[in-house]
């Protein structure tokens, strides 16, 4: 029976043999910052010019809530699609605690996400009342799962 799970990558979204799942893990929603007392929305850009995809196109890290102590998988693909950064990522096999998350995306009881990155170029512009930081070089280079609080809400399983 065929798994009826949406994301952008429809076509094989979920591969539960594999314990392989597509999903989007950053768009241009922008998301409160702060940097040395400065207060700003954040933008990342979604493009190929702006987006250095070399460390998650090279096996990056699959991560629980950000801890580099527990690793439960690797990124198989990243790529942009609908204006989202997109990746297909597969949970180790041997490694319970990674089976059941997997197993736990999968029946929809977890679906935030969340990306670490390095940002490359900030601009900054005053609009309105609001300063916007526009990042428009950056570098993501591991993702997280069964994350409590996301920052991007519009990104994530499902």
């Amino acid at each position: 029976m065929k798994n009826h799970f949406r994301s952008l990558t429809i076509d094989s979204n979920i591969d539960k043999d594999n314990l392989e799942i597509s999903l989007t893990v950053a768009s241009s929603t922008p998301c409160e910052r702060e940097y040395e007392d400065i207060k700003y929305d954040e933008v990342l850009i979604i493009s190929e010019d702006a987006i250095d995809l070399t460390r998650l196109n090279n096996n990056a890290s699959v991560l629980k809530n950000h801890d580099d102590d527990v690793i439960l998988g690797q990124v198989k693909k990243a790529w942009i699609e609908q204006n989202k950064l997109c990746v297909r990522i597969q949970f180790l096999k041997h490694n319970q605690e990674a089976v059941n998350i997997f197993n736990d995306i999968c029946d929809g009881n977890l679906r935030n996400v969340s990306i670490g990155y390095q940002v490359k170029n900030i601009e900054f512009k005053k609009e309105e009342d609001k300063t916007i930081g526009y990042v428009n070089s950056w570098m993501p280079f591991e993702i997280s799962v069964a994350v409590g609080i996301p920052f991007d809400q519009n990104v994530g399983f499902y």
